[in-house]
């Protein structure tokens, strides 16, 4: 979602600097890109955020008068394929208990740091890392960026399992993968008309 947003920023600042380059209203430039079409039989944002079809000088090979009523219909089961090609390759990482040693990435230094965790908070899959002997007493850190260890003394040296921070470890004793053995199984989204997606072959 990060680089999604980020993308955008970024090409928001690239049409401005080319505005203030060539002179051009900074203000029919958004309005130009905001009422750019998603894909083909997509509406644009702004005529999916506000239902209607807006006037610009963008050209178009056809001009329609009247908004599509299924077109949130259809970004839905785009994002629902979306979803699906990325559930594909993920996986329920197994839960931590009280106690469990880990490695906390650090995402300024770029290293996994020793950790310990304290309780799981509210939020889904987030939890408490005490973090001894550092700059910062606790952090709360995703389960991603939480990696399971059963070592007791860890060394602080900066670069100490820096590119695989759980080789010659074993799992965290106090963590089980067999409550999260069971297979997920997804299937793929069904198209509008109830059928999953056809896609052709790329020669």
């Amino acid at each position: 979602a990060n680089g999604f947003i980020e993308r955008n920023v970024q090409t928001v600042k690239g049409l401005l600097q080319k505005c203030k380059e060539s002179g051009a209203d900074p203000h029919l430039a958004m309005l130009c890109l905001r009422t750019t079409p998603i894909e083909h039989h997509l509406a644009s944002p702004a005529e999916l955020l506000n239902s209607r079809v807006y006037q610009s000088n963008l050209p178009s090979i056809s001009k329609t008068t009247s908004f599509d009523p299924e077109s949130n219909v259809k970004l839905q089961a785009r994002q629902d394929l979306q979803k699906w090609y990325y559930d594909r390759s993920s996986k329920e990482l197994p839960t931590l208990k009280p106690g469990c040693n880990v490695r906390v990435f650090n995402h300024r230094s770029h290293n996994w740091e020793s950790g310990s965790v304290k309780q799981q908070t509210e939020t889904p899959k987030s939890y408490v890392v005490d973090m001894s002997g550092t700059l910062v007493s606790t952090l709360v850190r995703n389960r991603r960026h939480l990696r399971p260890t059963a070592e007791s003394d860890i060394p602080k040296s900066p670069n100490y399992h820096r590119q695989n921070p759980t080789a010659d470890v074993e799992l965290c004793p106090s963590t089980s993968l067999a409550d999260n053995s069971t297979p997920i199984v997804r299937s793929p989204p069904k198209d509008l008309d109830g059928n999953p997606p056809i896609h052709s072959a790329t020669f």
